[in-house]
């Protein structure tokens, strides 16, 4: 996979790419995305995330996805080390930040993921309580419901979506798939309108490109390696 790049070092280097609506409208109250559940060569080394948001600010948000870190100078406030992907949702209110992982719980659908596989996340605001969000996620048997709830009625206003691909050094794979990018608003739930590069992400990473699919209808991106540095972004591809 890294193939050509024998000078590049493996050093801690973080690199996130994050993929949102054009504009980053505002007023989204659900997300959902299939993404697949990578199996890194080489392997985990340090961090990887895949996830997907509702963004109000940096301060407000929810996110849901899976996270493999094996680093445990990596892990965020109630955080642990991961020796296979495992599901995670995550709070920030007014800058404080919550992780769950399901500790203790039975609902199935907290745990690991098997890797090579992909896997449906949905984050939506609840219909009769606009500061609880839940957070489901569906596999190929049906849908598991991860029963959290998590208080912030500035996200539902303000929110926009996002699905980010997070990595913490080169020899980590960002390889991602992001498809089926659905958002809900008022009005119900309907397609992303096209995805774009966030701007509100940082991107460091010089070896990753961004490939939408284009289509009718057809919100989908892949987040791929290239072969020289530095290589453009494929624009309908």
């Amino acid at each position: 996979m890294f193939a050509g790049h024998a000078n590049d070092s493996c050093a801690i280097t973080a690199q996130q790419i994050a993929l949102g609506e054009p504009n980053t409208p505002t007023g989204r109250i659900g997300n959902c995305a299939t993404m697949l559940v990578v199996d890194p060569s080489p392997p985990v080394t340090t961090n990887i995330v895949r996830s997907i948001y509702i963004w109000s600010t940096q301060s407000n948000l929810v996110e849901f996805g899976w996270k493999w870190k094996v680093d445990p100078a990596l892990l965020g406030p109630g955080e642990t080390t991961d020796t296979a992907p495992t599901v995670f949702a995550v709070k920030v209110v007014n800058g404080s930040y919550y992780v769950s992982e399901g500790a203790g719980s039975s609902n199935p659908g907290w745990g690991t993921l098997p890797t090579g596989v992909d896997r449906r996340f949905r984050i939506e605001r609840d219909a009769s309580n606009s500061s609880r969000f839940h957070f489901y996620r569906t596999n190929a048997s049906g849908t598991w419901l991860y029963a959290g709830f998590y208080d912030n009625a500035n996200i539902g206003t303000s929110g926009k979506v996002f699905a980010g691909d997070e990595a913490k050094a080169l020899c980590d794979s960002m390889r991602a798939h992001y498809y089926n990018l659905d958002r809900k608003t008022s009005s119900g739930w309907a397609p992303w309108a096209d995805d774009v590069k966030a701007s509100a992400f940082p991107d460091a990473s010089k070896w990753w490109y961004w490939a939408p699919a284009a289509g009718p209808g057809v919100v989908d991106s892949w987040i791929l390696h290239c072969g020289t540095a530095y290589c453009d972004d494929i624009t309908g591809a």
